[in-house]
């Protein structure tokens, strides 16, 4: 039965709703920060989560309940982000001394276990 309905509306479903839909979902993309577009999607997760629950397990989630998955999500990504993020990289390297200056580069070393210069 579920076959025939969704045949009489294929049409419908691909030029109406999906277009709307990606559309409206583009634009709020379009409209948010980084940070408001995280939120954004792990509410939108976080609430599809809740109503397969509802549906499939017959279990009713609580409003405090999807807000503590929301934050949970978000604090996981936010760590990834951090931990992954690409870091500008600082070139170090060895520059002229200003004129009328000697600049003498030297090297050194200490070892621990004889507690002397090697």
């Amino acid at each position: 039965m579920c076959e025939k309905v969704y045949g009489q509306l294929e049409e419908f479903w691909i030029k109406g709703c999906v277009g709307e839909w990606v559309q409206w979902l583009t634009w709020v993309f379009e409209q948010f920060n980084q940070s408001q577009c995280i939120i954004f999607c792990c509410v939108i997760w976080a609430i599809w989560g809740a109503r397969n629950k509802r549906v499939h397990e017959n279990r009713v989630s609580t409003g405090k309940e999807i807000a503590e998955f929301v934050i949970k999500c978000i604090d996981e990504i936010i760590g990834c982000i951090d931990k992954y993020s690409v870091k500008p990289i600082r070139r170090i390297g060895w520059r002229y001394p200003p004129e009328a200056f000697v600049k003498i580069n030297f090297d050194g070393a200490y070892n621990e276990r004889q507690k002397q210069a090697a």
